[in-house]
């Protein structure tokens, strides 16, 4: 599991026509915004803001999609765990704005 970023980064680099913003941000999108998780990286890394974005969905969608294994968490329950995870494992400013954004598609009546 902790081999996919690499290996997806890979096949996308050698895939013709990919943009390299997309090979760094498959690379980097299960680093923390501490530099933790996965793959390990040095402590001066400079971290691409796409892939932290990258990261903030990616995290969202994990725990708010249907799994075979479980059903979706609670909106609010993931909200907070979002919002205890800004600074260690999110980015602060950018996890601020995508609740934001995420609470007003919410309230926004179909």
């Amino acid at each position: 599991m902790k081999q996919h970023p690499f290996k997806g980064a890979r096949h996308l680099l050698e895939t013709s026509g990919v943009p390299r913003l997309a090979v760094i941000s498959a690379y980097e999108h299960h680093l923390k915004f501490n530099l933790s998780g996965y793959p390990k990286v040095s402590p001066d890394w400079q971290q691409n803001l796409c892939s932290q974005m990258t990261t903030i969905s990616d995290f969202f969608d994990a725990l708010r999609t249907k799994r075979p294994y479980r059903e979706p968490l609670p909106l609010r329950e993931v909200a907070g765990m979002m919002l205890d995870m800004m600074g260690t494992d999110l980015h602060p400013a950018l996890t601020r704005n995508f609740l934001r954004i995420i609470s007003r598609l919410i309230e926004t009546p179909a």
